[in-house]
């Protein structure tokens, strides 16, 4: 018995010893060489070919490219360039749809300003079934062809033979046959019409029709005004002008404002009649643009020994433009005068007006009027977008004065929405004699309760 567990111990003793071996050696091999060969394995990849790609789901049409927009949520991909402790982190959006003809375009755009844009590759033309247009009879051949299920582009025609009649006869009840077989599994084939052509304001209608003579329609938006023109009817002293904008097309008046009068530029007075003693004489002036004429009296002279104090009238002898100073007179009765400068008003821009419309072809263009003379004061090109914004213009404005409040009504060039905003009344404004500028009220006047 002592001779079988000395036996065992020593088997148990010889274990451990392998145990303790093995170990260690596992543990040098780690040290040397093992982390090294590890890190030097190159990673596994699969090469995937054309051919192990599925040709009709390369671009599927579950999902195609043209549905995706810059609304989407982008894709995230982080690239190894570091600068500093950054590390790029692009956000991925589709500036460009590809389509079957034409690549699209893909922008990466980190966070810190930094991008890149790189191409979409075309989608290639998709073919569907045969489609037979024409069918062949035994006088004349008839005709088939095969179009692109994504862009519709003809992609090949046939011509189909002639019908013999010989087997017209025999072969009449497996046509039928074949024929209600095909009907069962006929694929839809659209080619679309035009039926009712869209105008400025309603939608069209396109018919789509196949070949089994099914069909369905779908609206064709409205073109919204698509040729626009400006006509500008000067003012004159008296009466305002405007400048409107219509439709080329359909004639309909799209937005109109309206410029200020400009009132009378009276040159300097002259005296027809001089005052005496006993009566009051006569001086008149004339409006430099309508040939209006003022007449005033000279208040009766007198004596030269006496003291004579002036008592100046203010009058606008030259009328101010956006471009040239005006010209304020100030005449005593005993005809003594002077003048002071009134400043250029300077162009007071109106509202942007659309005078062509953005298309998928060209930029369109708008412009921004002065209300006052009318010239061309700003010119901006329309980008073209398939997404609407509001972009409010001003239609309509009453400017505010120092005698009466205004509004401003704000027009969407693009789609006719609208608000209204008032303007508060001004406040006089008084030269060094204490008349308003704007009105000719005097600062005594307006202080009397």
């Amino acid at each position: 018995m002592n001779g079988i567990l000395k036996g065992i111990q020593s088997v148990l003793i010889a274990m451990v010893l392998l145990c303790m071996i093995g170990t260690g050696v596992i543990l040098w091999f780690n040290h040397k060489g093992g982390d090294t060969d590890v890190a030097s394995q190159s990673e596994t990849e699969t090469s995937v070919t054309e051919e192990t790609l599925d040709s009709e789901n390369t671009f599927p049409d579950a999902m195609p490219v043209s549905t995706i927009s810059e609304n989407a949520v982008p894709e995230t991909a982080s690239s190894v360039t570091q600068s500093g402790t950054h590390t790029h982190t692009y956000q991925c959006t589709i500036l460009k749809d590809p389509t079957c003809t034409e690549v699209g375009q893909m922008r990466y755009q980190c966070s810190c300003g930094d991008y890149y844009i790189e191409s979409i590759a075309t989608l290639q033309h998709k073919a569907g079934d045969w489609v037979t247009v024409q069918e062949a009879t035994t006088t004349a051949t008839g005709l088939r062809q095969q179009r692109c299920t994504r862009c519709n582009a003809l992609l090949k025609e046939e011509t189909i033979a002639k019908l013999s009649s010989s087997s017209t006869s025999s072969t009449s009840t497996t046509d039928k046959n074949k024929k209600t077989e095909e009907k069962d599994n006929h694929v839809h084939s659209y080619v679309g019409t035009v039926t009712t052509e869209p105008t400025c304001t309603t939608d069209g209608v396109m018919t789509y029709t196949c070949t089994c003579d099914n069909t369905y329609t779908a609206a064709i938006p409205a073109t919204g005004h698509p040729s626009r023109q400006t006509i500008v009817t000067a003012a004159t002293c008296t009466t305002p002008g405007t400048v409107t904008c219509s439709c080329a097309i359909c004639k309909a008046v799209i937005s109109q404002d309206s410029t200020p009068s400009l009132g009378h530029s009276y040159g300097p007075w002259t005296v027809t009649t001089l005052p005496t003693k006993t009566a009051v004489g006569k001086q008149t002036r004339t409006c430099t643009r309508c040939g209006e004429t003022q007449e005033a009296d000279i208040p009766m002279t007198t004596s030269p020994e006496s003291t004579h104090q002036h008592s100046y009238t203010m009058a606008i002898t030259k009328q101010p433009s956006c471009t040239e100073d005006g010209l304020y007179t100030y005449t005593c009765s005993c005809t003594d005068s002077y003048t002071e400068e009134i400043k250029a008003y300077g162009h007071n821009p109106g509202n942007w007006i659309t005078v062509t419309v953005a298309t998928p072809e060209a930029d369109g263009l708008r412009q921004r009027i002065c209300r006052r003379c009318g010239a061309v004061v700003d010119s901006q090109t329309i980008p073209y977008t398939t997404q609407h914004t509001h972009n409010y213009t001003i239609a309509t404005m009453k400017p505010a004065t120092c005698t009466s409040a205004g509004y401003c009504t704000y027009m969407c060039m693009e789609c006719g929405d609208t608000y209204t905003s008032s303007l508060d009344m001004l406040a006089h404004t008084y030269n060094s004699n204490g008349y308003c500028i704007n009105c000719g009220a005097s600062r005594t006047a307006s202080a009397t309760p």
